[in-house]
Protein backbone atom coordinates (compact mmCIF):
# COMPACT_ATOMS: atom_id res chain seq x y z
CA UNK A 1 0.00 0.00 0.00
CA UNK A 2 1.56 3.52 -0.77
CA UNK A 3 0.54 6.58 0.82
CA UNK A 4 -0.11 8.83 -2.33
CA UNK A 5 0.17 12.25 -0.03
CA UNK A 6 3.65 11.50 -0.11
CA UNK A 7 4.27 11.05 -3.41
CA UNK A 8 6.37 13.51 -5.06
CA UNK A 9 6.56 12.75 -8.76
CA UNK A 10 5.72 9.82 -11.04
CA UNK A 11 8.54 9.20 -13.42
CA UNK A 12 9.14 6.88 -16.13
CA UNK A 13 11.42 4.21 -15.96
CA UNK A 14 11.23 2.23 -19.50
CA UNK A 15 9.51 -0.42 -21.12
CA UNK A 16 5.71 0.91 -19.86
CA UNK A 17 6.91 0.71 -16.13
CA UNK A 18 6.97 3.90 -13.73
CA UNK A 19 8.80 5.30 -10.63
CA UNK A 20 6.90 6.84 -8.08
CA UNK A 21 9.28 9.64 -6.24
CA UNK A 22 8.74 10.13 -2.71
CA UNK A 23 9.51 13.41 -0.50
CA UNK A 24 12.05 11.61 1.69
CA UNK A 25 14.24 10.39 -1.83
CA UNK A 26 12.52 6.47 -1.79
CA UNK A 27 11.02 4.77 -4.66
CA UNK A 28 8.77 2.25 -5.90
CA UNK A 29 8.78 0.64 -9.30
CA UNK A 30 4.72 0.15 -10.65
CA UNK A 31 3.48 -0.92 -14.00
CA UNK A 32 2.20 1.51 -16.76
CA UNK A 33 -1.25 -0.19 -15.94
CA UNK A 34 -0.96 0.42 -12.12
CA UNK A 35 0.51 4.18 -12.72
CA UNK A 36 -2.48 5.03 -14.70
CA UNK A 37 -4.91 4.24 -11.53
CA UNK A 38 -2.73 6.14 -9.43
CA UNK A 39 -2.51 8.92 -11.61
CA UNK A 40 -6.67 9.20 -11.69
CA UNK A 41 -7.04 8.43 -7.72
CA UNK A 42 -4.73 11.34 -7.74
CA UNK A 43 -6.54 13.41 -10.59
CA UNK A 44 -3.82 13.87 -12.77
CA UNK A 45 -5.14 12.54 -15.74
Amino acid sequence: MVNLNRVERILPWGRGRYVLKFSNEERVHVSKEKTRELKALMGLL
